[in-house]
């Protein structure tokens, strides 16, 4: 257990000036997320008519540019404008985007998303590279500061979910309010101090074979991860339906699946708090959280077979479990890729993590739907594949073969 779990040293605290990157990234995510959640009812209200294909269209491209706009921002970090640069003209370009959907014509809807997808990437994915950097010397807080990261982003999307609830008709009035926001968030990180001038103290070699597993890490496992959680969901709605159609009480699964969200955002407050004071190293981390990942879906497999009234309870354990999953993975493809990385593309391996979510993505919504599983069949290959992952993963530990970090003590090792 001492190997497992590691005291970090008290001298070992947050950088002070990530809590002003904290509020200018809280006040940008308050901004996209008010739009974003205003862009349907606006189209709805202010468009000239069109059907819903359309606008599940105009969404979809909307979030798939904002993917995409992450790893074209990184790039332009890196090697044209500098990340703070590319951080600014992106806050201004988006702001420049909430204000264009104020015209309320389908030239300045397009133009509008447009603007807000290419500067919300710019913006996020150098805040992240900027924030990530402040941490580069206290490589055993990445966890804890990127679990905060995240905590600072769900408040903020709430926070626009409610400014969304308290004008849901005043369109004009959010769009207004967002660029504000943005403008004021770019002008707090203007006046926050970079990183740039430490960044010496790191090794600049480009990806070497010491790099290779933590790179496989974020790129093929990670991503597995998600790619398994999102292809068991449709078995959650095809169990919904059964429990719906042969259930008195009018309870659906979408509601009990929501807790999964109440589960989440307390369990990655314990995270951050105990990644503070304790450390336990990224690999071993995300075994856990396959592992766990496999048990609940077993258990929603198990529960399938004798869903009832009287027994609906039963779900929340295996949402309880996976939902200490998500808290373990969510901070750990950032952290990782900035404990690894060269420091000069930092930004760009982070806006690179855009790029597999977007290809799982679309190979999930355009097989599954089509394929019909039942639940039972969804939630045997998801336990497969979180088992076949969590056993390689296990293997790995104990054949001890991943290389021990380049920007660690010789004594620490990555799993």
């Amino acid at each position: 257990m001492k190997n497992f779990i590691q005291r970090i040293p008290e001298s070992n605290r947050h950088p002070r000036e990530t809590f002003r990157l904290h509020l200018s990234i809280g006040l940008e995510r308050i901004s996209y997320y008010g739009i974003s959640g205003t862009i349907v009812y606006y189209i709805l209200n202010h468009i000239e008519a069109m059907s819903d294909t359309e606008i599940a269209s105009i969404f979809g491209w909307f979030t798939l540019c904002v993917l995409l706009s992450k790893a074209i921002g990184g790039l332009l970090g890196d090697f044209v404008l500098g990340n703070k640069n590319a951080l600014i003209i992106g806050g201004v370009v988006e702001a420049l985007g909430a204000f264009s959907l104020c015209f309320g014509s389908i030239y300045s809807l397009y133009v509008g998303l447009f603007l807000i997808s290419l500067g919300s990437g710019m913006f996020y994915i150098n805040i992240i590279a900027e924030f990530g950097k402040h941490y580069r010397l206290t490589s055993k807080l990445l966890d804890a500061g990127f679990s905060i990261f995240i905590i600072t982003t769900n408040i903020a999307a709430a926070i626009g979910a409610i400014m969304l609830s308290l004008n849901a008709f005043d369109y004009i009035g959010i769009f207004i309010f967002s660029g504000i926001l943005i403008i004021v968030s770019t002008l707090i990180y203007a006046n926050s101090k970079s990183r740039q001038d430490k960044d010496s103290l790191v090794p600049e070699t480009i990806i070497s074979s010491t790099y290779k597993k933590p790179f496989l890490t974020v790129f093929l496992l990670i991503p597995l991860f998600w790619g398994i959680r999102e292809f068991i969901y449709p078995g959650i709605d095809t169990l919904n339906l059964h429990f719906f159609r042969n259930s008195d009480s009018g309870l659906n699964l979408p509601s009990i699946q929501a807790i999964e969200s109440i589960f989440l955002f307390p369990l990655i407050i314990i995270a951050s708090i105990a990644s503070t004071y304790f450390y336990v190293a990224q690999m071993k981390k995300l075994t856990i959280a396959f592992a766990l990942a496999m048990v609940s879906v077993i258990g929603l497999l198990l529960i399938a077979e004798s869903l009832t009234t009287e027994n609906w309870l039963l779900l929340l354990s295996p949402f309880f479990l996976i939902s200490i999953s998500d808290a373990i993975v969510f901070p750990l493809t950032y952290s990782i890729l900035t404990k690894h990385s060269p420091v000069k593309y930092l930004a760009t391996f982070i806006g690179a993590t855009a790029i597999p979510i977007i290809i799982l993505s679309q190979v999930n919504s355009l097989l599954v739907p089509n394929l019909n599983l039942s639940s039972t069949f969804t939630f045997q290959i998801g336990a497969i594949g979180f088992g076949l992952i969590s056993i390689f993963l296990i293997w790995l530990y104990f054949k001890k073969k991943i290389a021990p970090s380049p920007f660690s003590n010789k004594s620490e090792n990555i799993i």
